[in-house]
Order: C-alpha cells, then sequence, then structure tokens
C-alpha cells in the first residue's frame, strides 16, 4: 500500500516467512512471496525470532521468493551481524545475483555457489 503520492506505507501483504525447528540444534526460515519496503519487517521480525534461541545454525530458505528488494537484502544483512552464521540453502537466480551484488553471497554462504 502506498500513500497518495506513491509512497510505500508498510503496510504491503506479509511475505510467507517461518520457522521450521527441524532435528538437531538449527533452524530453517522458508521464505516466499515478494520482499520489500512495505514487509521486509515481517522478514526481519521472523529471522530475529529465529535468532533468539542462540541455535548453532539457521538456514535461510528463499526458493519460493519472486522478488527480492532493498529492504529484504537489509532484513538479511542485519540478521548476518547480529550472528555468525545464517545461511542462504536455497534461492531463484535473480535473487542469488542481488545477494552476489550485496556482497552477502560471500558472508551467507550456500551449497549453490
Amino acid at each position: 500500500m502506498t500513500t497518495d503520492d506513491g509512497v510505500p506505507t508498510g503496510a504491503g501483504p506479509a511475505p510467507d516467512a517461518t520457522i521450521v525447528r527441524p532435528a538437531g540444534d538449527g533452524v530453517v526460515v522458508h521464505v516466499a512471496g515478494e520482499i520489500d519496503l512495505s514487509n521486509a519487517a515481517r522478514l526481519a521480525a521472523v529471522l530475529d525470532e529465529a535468532l533468539a534461541s542462540d541455535p548453532a545454525r539457521v538456514e535461510v530458505d528463499l526458493s519460493a521468493v519472486t522478488f527480492l528488494g532493498c529492504a529484504g537484502v537489509d532484513a538479511l544483512a542485519t540478521a548476518r551481524r547480529a550472528a555468525p552464521g545464517p545461511v542462504i540453502v536455497a534461492a531463484p537466480a535473480p535473487v542469488r545475483r542481488l545477494l552476489a551484488i550485496a556482497a552477502l553471497a560471500e558472508s551467507m554462504p550456500s551449497p549453490y555457489q
């Protein structure tokens, strides 16, 4: 949603971002849909929740993300600075390219590299 002059209000549809707790001491965050300025705070909140229990490993599955804007990249970068170890485990090619440009591909290693 935007104001009359086109400025995002932050009330856009929330991305589907959920935490799955697999066996062991890691967590997986599955993210789907479009991540942009209007809803990146939801992604940031889910990443914060995933990191709150101090898991040994946080895997971020972006395979169902259809758009990742700069605000989404910022949410991922903030999570990376908050704790060592969030790892991107899957992402479509355009998202991987953006992560490489943002220098997150190196700091958040993934098996597709």
